[in-house]
């Protein structure tokens, strides 16, 4: 089975004064220099040919071949975003879990039409490409600024991407606090609803499903779909407990369950097990499954399918995403935030 591990930073460009002399790396961008630290587009292509690149990552980097690289008029918003991304990450190695070395390299592509710039980081083994993923930055509704996670993901067989994670994190949560940045988002999909579960995601609170034509944020579909599960598998939500680190508590309703991680913790009193085929990835050919496997209740309600059953009877549509059907019975992929201190 394989894991995919991704990342792409996406800024955008809200302020109006141009780029000072300041920026570190203007020059190279400007004229297009890729040193042994940035991507090619021979690399993009490499990249979108690989067979466990999703279809929607194959037409994103297809798209960033074709644009220009031309940094003229750049806002200094932009240019500091650049420079502090460039300065944690051009130079960013270290040894696996394993011991095995990787290291990064940098693509910067600049998007006219939508007035943001893409920072593509690759991470690179003696083996070639490791992976690679998705990361934003954007201001909300209260005209904040806020760095999105949109999925960190590991390829199984490839010893390299194992210790990826928390290194990878620590120079994320680094580049928010140069930016000064409040919030930190992200869109926990497949394996990462229990990642970014265990990283102390929050629901966001926007109604981005529609369930039956009732709309619903994350938190109360993932409710919802959480008393089917537990019907299905005739296990009562009164013989639930929510073990955290803190210890157990009875589980007295659904109301109980606020965050990701309480849905993650949940587990029988009696330590019965659930067995499902956990959701991982997707790949070129469609989604990527796990064998079997029997988990605590909680854990495998989070990595169960979400794709519709081909018996159900409810409606379950993400908003965003109108011409897909998930299932009535799993954890749908969700809205998170967390706030963070400048």
């Amino acid at each position: 089975m394989k894991k995919v591990l991704f990342l792409v930073v996406v800024f955008l460009l809200l302020s109006p004064t141009t780029w000072g002399r300041e920026s570190r790396c203007k020059q190279q961008l400007i004229v297009g220099h890729w040193g042994p630290s940035f991507l090619s587009e021979q690399d993009l292509s490499e990249i979108s040919s690989l067979p466990w690149v999703g279809l929607d990552f194959i037409k994103l980097f297809n798209d960033l071949k074709k644009l220009e690289v031309d940094y003229r008029g750049l806002p200094v918003s932009g240019a500091r975003f650049i420079d502090e991304a460039y300065m944690l990450f051009h130079d960013f190695r270290f040894q696996n879990s394993s011991g095995l070395p990787v290291q990064s390299r940098l693509g910067f592509f600049r998007k006219h039409s939508r007035n943001e710039i893409l920072v593509v980081v690759a991470f690179y083994s003696a083996n070639g490409l490791v992976g690679f993923g998705i990361r934003s930055v954007w201001h909300d509704l209260s005209n904040d600024l806020a760095l999105e996670f949109e999925g960190l993901m590991t390829r199984e067989g490839f010893s390299e991407t194992r210790g990826i994670r928390f290194p990878f994190y620590e120079r994320s949560y680094a580049l928010a606090r140069k930016l000064g940045l409040k919030k930190i988002t992200t869109l926990a999909d497949w394996r990462g609803r229990e990642l970014w579960a265990q990283e102390g995601f929050q629901f966001d609170g926007a109604k981005a499903f529609s369930y039956n034509g009732r709309l619903m944020t994350s938190l109360q579909l993932s409710r919802v779909n959480f008393s089917n599960f537990l019907k299905e598998r005739g296990i009562k939500i009164k013989d639930l407990l929510i073990v955290s680190e803190e210890g157990a508590r009875r589980v007295k309703s659904l109301r109980d369950f606020k965050t990701p991680l309480d849905f993650l913790q949940a587990q029988h009193v009696s330590g019965q097990k659930v067995l499902v085929r956990p959701l991982l990835s997707s790949d070129s050919n469609g989604f990527v499954y796990s064998e079997p496997t029997a988990y605590d209740v909680g854990r495998a309600f989070v990595l169960s399918d979400y794709v519709r059953r081909p018996d159900q009877i409810n409606s379950v549509i993400p908003v965003e995403y109108p011409d897909e059907a998930l299932s009535d019975q799993a954890m749908p992929f969700w809205y998170g935030q967390q706030q963070r201190r400048r």
